[in-house]
C-alpha cells in the first residue's frame, strides 16, 4: 500500500524494520524498489548490487530468478498496473548487469 500511495520513504523504513526480524526475499525487493522510486538511486544500486546475483527462493512466482531480474519485473508491474513510473529504470537495469 505504501508504494501504491507513493510513500516510498515509509516503504523503505517498513522493509528495513521487517528485515530485522526476518530477511524475506520480498522485503529485499521492496526495499530496493522503494529506494529507487523514492529518488535514492545510488543507495538502491548499492543495495541491489549486494544481492543481484542471488536466486529468489521465497517468492513462488519468481522462484529461481535472480534478484536483478525480479527488481525489473516488479518495476514493470508497478508501471503497468498502477502507473507508477520509475525514471531511472533503464539506468538501474544497466547497473544490475
Amino acid at each position: 500500500m505504501l508504494l501504491l500511495n507513493k510513500n516510498f520513504a515509509e516503504g523503505v523504513k517498513t522493509a528495513r524494520a521487517g528485515m530485522r526480524f526476518m530477511p524475506l526475499d520480498f522485503l529485499k525487493v521492496y526495499e530496493v524498489n522503494a529506494l529507487l522510486l523514492g529518488g535514492r538511486f545510488d543507495e538502491a544500486v548499492d543495495r541491489g548490487r549486494a544481492i543481484k546475483s542471488e536466486t529468489v527462493q521465497q517468492i513462488s512466482f519468481y522462484a529461481g530468478m535472480t534478484f536483478a531480474e525480479v527488481f525489473q519485473e516488479e518495476l514493470l508491474f508497478y508501471r503497468d498496473q498502477y502507473g507508477i513510473e520509475c525514471p531511472d529504470m533503464e539506468r538501474f537495469a544497466e547497473r544490475m548487469k
